[in-house]
């Protein structure tokens, strides 16, 4: 029989012992990435040590979860929960084990939350701009809209702020929140043809949607939505002209340099379509609430370490992923001044007609200026409040 009073206590050893040993593979990638140019190179923080006497180590049946995600094998954005599968079995000392699915490997992306209400998978990783037609708080949700944050731990300081009303938009369409889980970064916008300004978009047709879609009409463009696996054929095909997609380490990935090798990237003050944004893990509510306690304690843990490992992961492989780009011949032309403030006009726009839905809405963007203020986006927040203000919604 086990102590099962030890625990706490061992499960933070073994979670002190994880974080070292991804410090040290963190540390490990980036000596690699400095000795081999050019050459693709995996992050690894393989764990040698055994949980034993703690957490899991009592004999009985091994609880099996599934868990599905947004993106697909070969993905960076996949890497993190694989990683969170394999944290989950150490930290459990292999009583819990958690098998992942990638997107519209079981049912279409789409259907996830719906998925995951009724049980079908246990875990989901939810992008939620994908309901943000259905819902106006899933669009602001993690912000997956123009701004200027940048990095994971901005979004982490989001998160703190925001948690609660994320909690309760989820618990809307019936599931349960359970961590932050991973970001998604800014992104570029590819085309066929040089690209130097927004100007340049002008009549252009672009694969984008939902919001990212608004943007770039507000510019003059035209848009269209197709799933990822269109994307390079239609570009190739000169049905589309531009794309927006992911960063530079998955568009590289899915090769849209042969086909649009001109990019636009924001500028470090600026915005595109999207700023770097939270990505949600959430559970099934019934199959939470008979999960041990201990376990509850297991997968939140290994979610927190998938996030602080994918902020890592992600903002290295999206800069290894442009100096590839430009090795493949790709061009990439950073947002100017003028552009900035252009683009920044458009996201207050956008901001403001989502804040006429009031409610929950209307207060995660206040809680977003004040996040913006905190960070240091001083120009953000302060045009963003004014915006408000003319509108009379604060």
């Amino acid at each position: 029989m086990s102590n099962t009073s030890s625990r706490p206590k061992k499960l933070s050893y073994a979670i002190i012992t994880l974080l070292l040993v991804i410090i040290a593979g963190v540390s490990g990638y980036f000596a690699g990435l400095a000795s081999t140019p050019g050459e693709q190179t995996t992050v690894t923080a393989t764990v040698t040590t055994t949980v034993t006497g703690g957490v899991g180590a009592t004999t009985g049946e091994v609880i099996k979860w599934r868990a599905t995600t947004w993106s697909v094998p070969g993905d960076p954005y996949f890497k993190v929960i694989q990683r969170f599968a394999e944290w989950v079995k150490i930290l459990s000392g292999g009583r819990m084990i958690i098998e992942v699915y990638a997107a519209d490997e079981l049912f279409p992306v789409i259907e996830t939350l719906d998925a995951v209400a009724k049980g079908t998978v246990e875990l989901a990783e939810v992008f939620q701009p994908y309901w943000g037609s259905q819902d106006p708080m899933f669009a602001v949700l993690g912000l997956a809209l123009p701004g200027p944050l940048k990095s994971g731990p901005e979004l982490w300081y989001l998160n703190e702020k925001t948690l609660d009303l994320a909690e309760k938009a989820f618990e809307k369409w019936g599931v349960k929140l359970v961590s932050v889980f991973n970001m998604e970064l800014y992104e570029p916008i590819m085309c066929r043809e040089p690209i130097s300004s927004l100007d340049d978009l002008k009549g252009k047709i672009i694969r984008a949607g939902g919001f990212s879609g608004i943007f770039y009409e507000k510019l003059g463009a035209k848009t269209m939505f197709l799933s990822g696996g269109e994307i390079y054929e239609a570009l190739k095909l000169g049905t589309i002209d531009c794309a927006e997609w992911s960063d530079f380490y998955s568009n590289h990935q899915m090769r849209f340099y042969e086909v649009a090798k001109y990019a636009l990237e924001p500028a470090p003050d600026g915005t595109l379509h999207v700023q770097t944004h939270i990505v949600y893990l959430v559970a099934n509510p019934k199959a939470w609430q008979e999960l041990p306690d201990d376990l509850k304690n297991v997968v939140k843990a290994a979610a927190e370490l998938a996030f602080q490992w994918g902020t890592f992961y992600m903002d290295v492989m999206n800069r290894r992923g442009k100096a590839l780009w430009i090795r493949e011949g790709g061009e990439v032309v950073t947002q100017s001044p003028e552009d900035v403030k252009k683009a920044r006009q458009i996201a207050l726009e956008i901001y403001v007609d989502l804040a006429k839905h009031g409610g929950d809405v209307l207060e995660y963007i206040k809680r977003v200026i004040e996040v913006w203020r905190d960070l240091g986006y001083t120009d953000w927040a302060n045009d963003l409040e004014q915006a408000l203000k003319s509108e009379g919604l604060i």
